[in-house]
């Protein structure tokens, strides 16, 4: 783990001029630096925009990073010489638990895919399109179409009217999410220029 702590220090000095920086450009900086669990440095580039709430929130621990980093005694010259201090460490794994992202955060690292509702009396007209990070079933199928058509159908008292059907899917891995987010966008303003997607309740956004 040579190299972790000085490499943290790196990263969280690096990536919190790169906050500023988007504060005042509205977010123009799209790269970010990380440490992996060998402690060496990683540039990701094309990184999703933070919210505000995520700019002060990652902000903060980046902040805890540099202060702790810079601590004086032994753990600070051991951080300064390129070791990792048992504060650091510690700090870091909380700081990973905090960054933990919700699946449907636009941070999320989780395969998607994308889906399509269809109408089945109505010549399989498109009702709705979306994406989730649920794992496919075994079949293939989604598992949120699924349960929203199985939850329309019984609503209608209409059993297999409407189904789901996958019409891509994603890897996983840094923009996994914003990716499958702008893929929906654009199936969906496609299928709107098509005249279908006609019923508001069923397909709230984005319109």
């Amino acid at each position: 783990m040579i190299g972790g702590g000085i490499n943290s220090l790196r990263a969280a000095v690096a990536n919190n001029v790169g906050r500023t920086a988007n504060f005042l450009t509205n977010d123009a900086v799209r790269n970010k630096l990380v440490v992996g669990e060998d402690g060496g440095l990683t540039l990701l580039t094309g990184v999703p925009k933070e919210s505000l709430k995520e700019k002060v929130a990652n902000g903060a621990l980046d902040w805890g990073t540099i202060l702790l980093s810079v601590a004086g005694g032994p753990e600070g010259m051991l951080t300064a010489q390129g070791g990792r201090s048992p504060t650091l460490k510690g700090f870091e794994e909380v700081k990973d638990a905090v960054k933990t992202v919700h699946g449907n955060s636009k941070l999320s690292t989780k395969p998607q895919h994308t889906y399509d509702i269809v109408n089945t009396h109505s010549d399989n007209d498109v009702v709705k399109t979306g994406i989730s990070g649920s794992k496919l079933n075994q079949n293939g199928t989604s598992r949120r179409a699924n349960s929203q058509a199985k939850k329309w159908n019984e609503n209608e008292n209409s059993p297999g009217k409407y189904k789901g059907v996958v019409t891509g899917t994603h890897t996983g891995g840094t923009g996994a999410r914003q990716k499958a987010l702008d893929s929906e966008r654009d199936r969906a303003k496609t299928l709107l220029q098509e005249g279908q997607l006609n019923d508001p309740q069923k397909h709230v956004r984005p319109r």
